[in-house]
């Protein structure tokens, strides 16, 4: 794989292409023009994606290298919008990904990173190539990304956002960036799944296809009849159209349109209102199933419990809307300036997790044994979850230990209720607030649900909810190591470090003030853009003789040390891969370094050992 790579300024991002002629395309295309090149004119370079739908094949090691964006220079010149809050004085010992679902879509998400990242736009090129081996009427996937309109539609909203954080899991795994506990909300559940690795990326998408078909069935404008037998009725029979769905009920299922219900009042089955609806509501669960038993509503639930004041309500859209005016009523007459907290979502008249979706239940069950069997590794296995680090957020079981990982599992992620506040609660006791909750994907909102649940956990999230500029986070791996760290996780530069397996460190980093001191020293350099742009101006052979100066001295002053030690630290942070193999040992070297000068406990011996720490387990 050849590739091309364009400047601007002081950063410099590498732009990879499968085939040498798609290569003197881009080049013919913008020859004498790399000056002018907005790495944020996404239009640009539209060829790029174009030209590279097809997924690279025996090219990992060239993804693996694709960002070449200097991360000091970016530190230095643009990163202040990735840094733009000092480090953190607290650290957490434990990191925990939360993956969102419907409502983290939006308009143009992934366009930038489909451009810009061979990882990402190779991910999503594959998985159009899955998609289209299953349902060959399916638009390509990446045409999807490049057009970015069609999001707001229940046929690709689910695909949009799980393929995205495939995407973005392929990131951060190249990037050595490893979670200890897994949360998803809603269908980021089937990307839990992906980021645990229970599935591979094409059982993943195949699993969120199958819901989406399932979106597809649920039609706005009709209810849908569930009965044991077929109808007899002739007149009857004329008006419905039959929903054949190849599960192991029995039942049978019929479309009817709204304006002929009626006539089926009286008639065995079960009757629900496919026109849904979903609203966010700022009131604790407890009163909201109140006001559904008080109002006797039966098509309508909390679906998704966020936080102790902060609900999604779903079911049919009259019931909602019945619900949302008794509510306002009840706020008016309150006449103390207190107002009814409710937003109406845009899941494109899909009530998701609402009663309707247990209709589907067991035909999913048999869609997500087919996708599971296939592989032959994993659906006859009795996986526990918990053991994958995965806090199951749709299990009516409470004891997460418990959870077992099948073809049911993921249906019921799909037709049963939301518990994030559950997962919220569970994870803070396990961890004493002793862990950092990374959201991951096209959106962060739901941080603000977990600092609602306990504040003392901390946060980090990348993309604000429909801003394409916070998506070059993503672009450059060692700038989202940085950002961890500064957020307070002591593990950020643990590229390999396995999950659960920290106790002993996390003892050790959270009870030693002489750490804690080494951390913020460290986080003042990042924040040191004097000390920071001099550092441009050196190369790597020049900090590695510095540090082989104070190595060999006998009595270096211990001013000079700490300088030098500083170079070292931002060097191994900005390029981990590059630089640690080659400055590490010596400052290692040097945290043993024993005479009259210098004994373990002097200030200078405990930092160059703490900086050792940080990148070694």
């Amino acid at each position: 794989m050849l590739g091309w790579t364009w400047y601007r300024g002081t950063g410099s991002v590498a732009c990879l292409f499968p085939t040498h002629a798609q290569t003197l395309i881009v080049m013919a295309t913008f020859a004498g023009r790399k000056d002018t090149i907005n790495p944020q004119d996404t239009n640009a370079f539209s060829a790029i994606a174009q030209n590279a739908k097809a997924p690279s094949t025996g090219n990992q090691a060239a993804e693996a290298c694709e960002v070449t964006v200097d991360t000091l220079k970016n530190i230095v010149m643009i990163s202040r919008k990735v840094l733009a809050k000092p480090g953190n004085t607290k650290l957490y010992g434990k990191m925990a990904i939360v993956l969102g679902g419907i409502g983290s879509q939006w308009k143009s998400m992934g366009a930038k990173l489909v451009y810009f990242s061979a990882i990402f736009r190779n991910t999503i090129a594959r998985l159009a190539q899955t998609i289209k081996a299953v349902d060959p009427d399916f638009p390509d996937l990446t045409d999807l990304f490049l057009d970015g309109t069609k999001w707001h539609l229940k046929r690709y909203m689910g695909i949009g956002i799980v393929s995205y954080q495939i995407g973005v899991i392929n990131l951060f795994k190249t990037a050595g960036i490893k979670p200890d506990y897994i949360i998803g909300h809603s269908i980021g559940e089937t990307s839990a799944g992906y980021l645990a690795g229970l599935t591979t990326e094409k059982e993943t998408i195949l699993i969120q296809l199958v819901q989406s078909r399932m979106c597809t069935m649920i039609r706005a404008g009709y209810h849908l009849l569930v009965r044991p037998t077929r109808i007899a009725n002739p007149d009857l029979a004329a008006i419905v159209e039959e929903l054949v769905l190849p599960d192991e009920t029995g039942n049978f299922y019929y479309y009817i349109p709204n304006g002929h219900v009626e006539k089926f009042s009286g008639i065995q089955g079960v009757l629900h209102d496919l026109s849904g609806k979903m609203s966010y509501c700022g009131l604790s669960k407890k009163e909201i199933e109140a006001t559904i038993e008080e109002l006797g509503l039966e098509q309508v639930v909390v679906g998704c419990c966020n936080s102790p004041h902060g609900q999604t309500i779903s079911g049919s859209a009259k019931e909602v809307d019945t619900l949302y005016h008794h509510l306002t009523k009840i706020f008016e007459d309150r006449k103390d300036g207190t107002k009814l907290f409710w937003r109406d979502l845009d899941t494109d008249n899909i009530a998701y997790h609402s009663p309707v979706f247990s209709v589907f239940h067991d035909w999913l069950v048999v869609q997500f044994k087919q996708i599971l069997t296939q592989s032959g590794k994993k659906a006859s296995k009795n996986e526990r979850i918990d053991s994958y680090g995965w806090i199951s957020s749709s299990s009516d079981n409470s004891d997460n230990s418990a959870v077992v990982f099948d073809a049911a599992y993921h249906a019921q992620t799909i037709v049963s209720n939301v518990k994030f506040q559950r997962c919220i609660e569970y994870l803070s006791v396990l961890e004493s607030a002793n862990c950092l909750v990374l959201e991951i994907g096209s959106s962060s909102s739901l941080l603000g649900q977990v600092k609602r649940i306990d504040n003392q956990l901390g946060t980090l999230g990348f993309v604000k909810h429909g801003s394409k500029n916070d998506e070059s986070k993503y672009l450059d791996r060692n700038a989202l190591r940085i950002s961890i760290f500064r957020s307070g996780h002591v593990h950020a530069f643990h590229k390999f470090s396995p999950r659960l397996e920290k106790c002993k460190e996390d003892r050790f980093f959270s009870n030693n003030d002489n750490f804690s001191t080494t951390v913020k020293e460290l986080n003042k350099v990042l924040d040191d853009l004097e000390f920071l742009e001099k550092e441009m101006s050196f190369r790597i052979s020049d900090v590695q003789r510095a540090l082989n100066s104070i190595v060999k001295a006998s009595k270096p002053r211990e001013k000079i040390v700490s300088h030098i030690l500083k170079r070292a630290w931002v060097r191994c942070a900005c390029d981990p891969s590059s630089n640690v193999p080659i400055l590490l040992p010596l400052v290692k070297a040097f945290s043993k370094k024993r005479n009259d000068f210098y004994s373990k406990d002097s200030p200078m011996i405990l930092h160059a050992g703490n900086i050792v720490r940080l990148f070694e387990l």
